[in-house]
């Protein structure tokens, strides 16, 4: 169902505005690298579980958050590599975001490779931390300052580049100062 006024929400609704309200605050304890949001089938699939794999080679506790939580039916059959922590609820993926120290969201692993455009707010997923995306041609206007101006995403268009960012992003020195200027913003 639509109405003739529905053109005009976005002048009285803005997406920063409405995740800004949403704040978690920073944990002081980070626990590692989330990646949240991503689509894991059951059983996993071979090329996801080789993405897995080299996630789980790092030297960090790297935790895999679902899209959707899958039913324990589905759960039983999804292999990850023993290191990987799977977190399988809803609601839990600010409170993870506040806690890591690097972010990788949305469907950068899929199938088909990375997918541009992809749905998933770069606000949540820097709550505390630096985050890693796929590319996304079509940034929306509450969004342009993160994307081009906060130094806290970081848009990568394979697995290698991801990974090479991963290091760096964990030692990085001038995050506090570019989550101050964020809260700014």
């Amino acid at each position: 169902m639509s109405h003739k006024f529905d053109k005009y929400v976005h002048d009285f609704i803005d997406c920063y505005k409405i995740n800004a309200c949403r704040f978690v605050p920073p944990i002081n304890n980070p626990s590692g690298l989330v990646i949240g949001n991503i689509k894991i089938k059951s059983p996993v699939d071979d090329f996801q579980l080789a993405i897995f794999d080299q996630l789980a080679s790092l030297p960090y506790h790297v935790i895999l958050v679902p899209r959707h939580p899958l039913p324990d039916n589905e759960l039983e059959k999804v292999c990850i590599p023993q290191k990987l922590e799977l977190i399988n609820t809803m609601g839990q993926l600010e409170k993870l975001y506040s806690s890591a120290k690097l972010t990788i969201m949305g469907r950068v692993f899929s199938e088909n490779g990375f997918k541009p455009d992809d749905d998933h707010s770069p606000i949540e997923a820097t709550i505390g931390s630096n985050t890693i995306c796929g590319p996304v041609d079509k940034i929306p206007p509450a969004y342009e300052w993160m994307y081009a101006n906060s130094g806290l995403v970081y848009q990568c268009s394979c697995l290698q580049e991801i990974l090479d960012h991963v290091e760096p992003l964990m030692a990085d020195r001038y995050l506090t100062h570019k989550l101050r200027r964020k809260k700014e913003w």
